[in-house]
This record gives structure tokens, sequence and C-alpha cells, in this order.
């Protein structure tokens, strides 16, 4: 028997729709059209404001479109499940910020031709979640052991509106049905696989491998349809490539592969706003009959949204307000958080799942290596998490795990933890184990001059208490707290500032001494010109007094990844420039991303990099 579901306020119908806003954009080809698609060799006249719209309404498709097919690529196609049950240790570099506390199973469905079934066994774990998400990121969370699930085994049935010869009908032994509103979905597992438990731990593994995929023919006893006829238009290493180079035939690709509910304002907004360009549900692409539109300007739009967008992830009072908005299902999402989750990191969980509170320093300066800090709760102010909780050191620049022969990296319920007689915790970071601190609750680090900081991972938090519950602050600690530099000089105010790629192969216009760096600083008129030139090709160079001012620069060294200079602090005459990084895992090739500011040189004498600290030139 089959069971439709309806739980906490969302039925489980879909894994997928589209975004948009509840207003329509007329936009005015050269040609005098508004409303009847481009004739060919019709050029889309955009003013700014609609090139900013459209990338608002248009990114979580771009974002998902990547993220969804290139999942699919890495594994091995579509309708296949892969199983990832090796805990990430520090030799891990493909994605900052990996988390120690969950196991993944990531299954990438096509229900195109025919619906997919996926066979789950009953799961020995405190959590375990599913979460589907289509071309449009809004997630559902249709299993959860949140909601009891996963206590027995059960087959889900996937399939939407244009599945070929299906229509909802019950299956019989199928538990329940799933209809997703896009025809490419990813279903991620998360597990948390008791590591502290070895025997629950290979238990739990073993329940993973045994999750299986397979289609409504080949469980009825006949063959899967082959679903090789289709052509994906190109991913981009970037969204901002996408947007650049081939904006009109992705989203012409997504229009013909997802559902569109005709009573949703947000849903036919966005068909309204491309319509005039000539990208309609149903239609083939053709790149003649569509409006030619100016590539390079939406990117610029892009970067410039995205800057504004990562500012906010800085915000305190931005992410209080809204930290419980994101990764929600259809109907629960505004345009805005839709846009600030796909810019910062696609695929998260709603806070009914998980939450992620910072952990800021009690003294409100940034933590670094060359000093020791413990984190102290005590029975009252634990993190208030049905499931689990757990903090887990990075260094900063990478957002990697710090390297240590104990393979420590986290202390919770999965890592290992010792709680004190009264139910409290301290943790300790530290180059050296205090004496007397259990070796469940030490981090090591190697001691040296560069940031680290630590996260904050709640499962199934109790939202009601998290409303009110205040997260834990680090504490410096030892010989090291009287080694801390003065706050002598404050932030520097940004006086300009731009984004954009750069070529490797121009690197070398780049200062002497400072091109292999990611952070560093211009004070040359002609060295500026240059660099210019090739981040911004064809764009008048901006006249900079460098008489009194500074350019200062951030660039990636380890992933292609978006990247906005957010502030500069200095310290007794030394620059610190704060950058924000977007978190993927693209090599770098042939371009980097590059954050150039513009700063008074007034008071400074120094410039801290990486791993450096270098002279300013007077």
């Amino acid at each position: 028997m089959r069971e439709r579901e309806e739980r906490r306020g969302f039925q489980m119908k879909g894994a997928a729709s589209s975004t948009a806003i509840a207003c329509i954009l007329i936009f005015v080809c050269v040609l005098g059209c508004t409303k009847k698609a481009p004739h060919p060799e019709t050029s889309a006249e955009l003013s700014d404001a609609e090139i900013e719209n459209i990338v608002t309404r248009s990114y979580p498709y771009v974002a998902m479109y990547n993220v969804n097919n290139k999942f699919a690529l890495k594994q091995g196609g579509w309708n296949t499940v892969a199983p990832d049950t090796k805990l990430k240790d520090h030799t891990m570099r493909e994605i900052a910020r990996p988390n120690n506390d969950t196991l993944y199973i990531g299954c990438m469905l096509d229900l195109r031709k025919d619906p997919v079934i996926l066979e789950m066994p009953a799961f020995d774990s405190k959590y375990v979640s599913l979460m589907v998400t289509g071309y449009d990121h809004y997630v559902n969370v249709p299993m959860t052991t949140r909601l009891s699930d996963f206590k027995k085994p059960e087959k889900m049935l996937f399939y939407t509106a244009r599945t070929q010869g299906y229509k909802g009908e019950s299956v019989e032994g199928v538990d329940r049905l799933f209809e997703a509103t896009g025809d490419f979905v990813s279903a991620i597992f998360r597990i948390m696989p008791h590591a502290n438990e070895p025997e629950r731990f290979h238990r739990i593994v073993d329940q993973m491998k045994s999750v299986k995929l397979v289609t409504l023919s080949e469980y009825q006893g006949g063959k899967a349809k082959p679903i090789d006829d289709v052509t994906f238009p190109p991913v981009g290493k970037t969204d901002a490539d996408v947007f650049e180079n081939n904006l009109l035939q992705v989203m012409q690709f997504v229009f013909n592969h997802t559902t569109f509910d005709p009573a949703n304002p947000m849903d036919q907004a966005v068909l309204e706003a491309y319509k005039p360009l000539g990208v309609e549900p149903g239609k083939a692409f053709d790149p003649i009959k569509v409006a030619k539109i100016h590539g390079k300007r939406f990117r610029s739009a892009v970067e410039r949204i995205a800057t504004a967008e990562m500012a906010k992830a800085t915000d305190p009072e931005f992410k209080e307000k809204n930290v419980l908005k994101l990764f929600q299902p259809k109907g629960r999402m505004t345009v805005d958080m839709l846009l600030f989750q796909s810019i910062l990191g696609p695929i998260g969980l709603p806070a009914a799942e998980a939450v992620y509170p910072a952990v800021e320093t009690a003294d409100g300066k940034a933590m670094n290596a060359n000093h020791d800090y413990v984190i102290r709760m005590g029975p009252d102010e634990m993190p208030p998490a049905r499931a689990f909780w757990s903090f887990t050191l990075y260094d900063t620049e990478n957002g990697f795990f710090i390297p240590n022969d104990r393979k420590k990296y986290s202390v919770g319920e999965n890592g290992g933890m010792r709680l004190e007689a009264d139910g409290g915790i301290a943790i300790y970071i530290a180059a050296q184990k205090p004496e007397d601190v259990p070796e469940e609750n030490w981090l090591p680090l190697n001691r040296g001059d560069y940031g680290i900081d630590v996260i904050l991972r709640l499962y199934n938090p109790d939202l009601d208490r998290f409303k009110t519950w205040k997260a834990p602050k680090s504490e410096m600690i030892g010989a090291h707290a009287g080694k801390q530099t003065s706050e002598a000089g404050g932030k520097v105010e940004i006086l300009q500032s731009w984004q954009g790629d750069y070529p490797v192969a121009r690197l070398v216009a780049l200062p002497e001494g400072q091109r292999e760096h990611g952070i560093g600083y211009i004070a040359d008129a002609k060295i500026f010109e240059n660099v210019w030139e090739a981040c911004k090709p064809g764009e008048p160079v901006p006249a900079i007094d460098f008489k009194a001012n500074l350019v200062l620069f951030a660039r990636n060294t380890q992933f292609y990844n978006r990247i906005s200079i957010g502030k500069v602090k200095v310290t007794n005459g030394v620059a610190e420039v704060l950058a924000m990084e977007t978190m993927s895992a693209i090599p770098i090739e042939d371009k980097v991303a590059m954050s150039l500011a513009v700063v008074s040189r007034n008071g400074l004498q120094a410039l801290k990099t990486s791993d450096n600290v270098i002279a300013i030139e007077k």
C-alpha cells in the first residue's frame, strides 16, 4: 500500500517549482514588440534594472542546474546511487568546510520516461533525512527521523506531471508517492554515522549500501527505458558563466522540464519575464529565434548582486532575522531568500532539520592559531538539539580541517566528547592538550599565524528554544593570551570596490613579489591599469589618487569561488583584508575570481597576507 503524506504543514508533492516575484516586467525589443516573442536577429535592449530583475529571478534555476548536473556527471549519470561511506579527514580538499557529522547517499533521478523507486532500509541512526531538490531550488524533506521515519524498510516512488505512462496511480508494494515538479532532481540522504560507536557505524554503512534505485518498468519485471536521448546545455564552471554564455538555452531547458502552476503568481512572473525573449515552456531552443542579449552585462549584474548577497552573510541582524527562512518548500519562500541561499551555497537543510549558528569570540577579535582558546557551556547552556550537535574546527582561509595525527576535527557525539559531572562541557582548541582536559574535548591545532574558526551544527533543533538561546563564545586562554595585538586603528572605509574574473595568464601583471598571494596591494597607477584591463576588459580605468590611496586585491588560490572584500581592519598599522568566498570545489584552470577595493593610505604601514606581512611602499 502507498501512503500519501501531508505532515507539518506541507504536502509531499514537489521537489521543485519555479521562482519569481508577483509582478510583470515589460521588455522592449528593438523592433518595438512588447508581448510577442522576438523575430530572428532581434536584440533585447534591456535596462540595468530589467537585467537585475531577470538575474534575481533566474539565479536559483541557474545555480541548481549547475549543481544537479555536475553531481550527475560526477557519479556516472542520471538514475544512479552513490553512497559516500567514508568519514572526511584533513586530506579532503574538494569542498570548503566539510562536515564530520553525516555521511551522504546521492541519488540523481531522471523522471521523464519512467517513475523511479528508491528502496530504503530501516536506519539504526539518531538522525537521517531525505532531501529532494530540483532546478528551482525549493527544498523538500519528505522523510526524516524528526518525523519518526526510517524505522522500517520502505519504498518511495518519484514522478512528475510529464512522466510518460504514469499519472500518480497506486503501485503494489510501494509505500509512498512523491510528485516532483522537476524532471531532473537530486535526492540526498544525510545519515548520522555514530562514528564513536564502531559496531553501530559499520552497521549503518551496510544499511547505506543497501539503498537501491529502480525504474517502475524494472520493478514490474521489465527493462529500464533508455534515457540517453537528452542533450543538456553546457554547465558553467560558475553560475556567472551561464549568465554570460548560454542563459537563454539553459532557461529554455529548465522551462521544458519544470511544472509551473497557473495559479502561482511567482511561477507566472518568471514565465512572463522570459516570454518577450523568445523562451517559453514547450519550445525547442533556437539561437536564431530568441532575442540577442548582452552576456557581459548579465555577468556584471551577477557579480554585483552576488557581492551584495554575500555581504548579508556577515550581518548579524540579517542572519538572526532570516536563519529560519532558508531552504524551505514551495510556498514558504520569497524571491529574496531564494536568491540569497542560491548564491551563498545551494542545497542546504531547512532550519527544522539543522541550523548553524556562528561561534564568535568573547573579545570580538578573529581567532588565530598563535593562541589557544576554550569554549565553555554550562548544563543550562547546551545547544538545543534533539538529535545531536558538534563543534568543528577549520582554517579560515581555505575552510579545511586542521591536520593532526589523531584525526580529531570535531567535538560532539560523532567525533567524541566527555561531559562534566554537572552536564556542562569545556572544549579546548590548543596546540598541546591542556592538563586534565579529556582527549575527547581537545581540538588540536598547529601553531602559526593563520586564522581559524569554529562552526557549530545543530541537527533537529528545538526551534522554540533556539530563538532565545545564545551560542557560546570562544575565549583566549593560557600564556598566549597576553600576546594579543591591540586593535588600534579599527576598521578602514572601503571607498570603491569591484569584482570580476581574472585570467591566470595575466597574474604576472600583479606587483612583483605578490603574484602568488591571495591578498595583496597595488600602489602604482600603471600596474593598476594593467590589472584593470585584465579584470575588466573594455571598461574605462577608474581614476585613483595613489598618493592618498591604495588598491587592495583578493583572489582565489585553491578553488574558483566568487570573492568579495568585505572589510579591512587595521592593527598597529597592519591592514588585514577580510574577504568572503562562496564554497565550491571547482579547480582553478584559466581564471580566478578577483576583488579590488580602494582604501586610504593613511596610517597603513603593512598588509597581512595568508602567510606573511608585507610592507606597504611609501
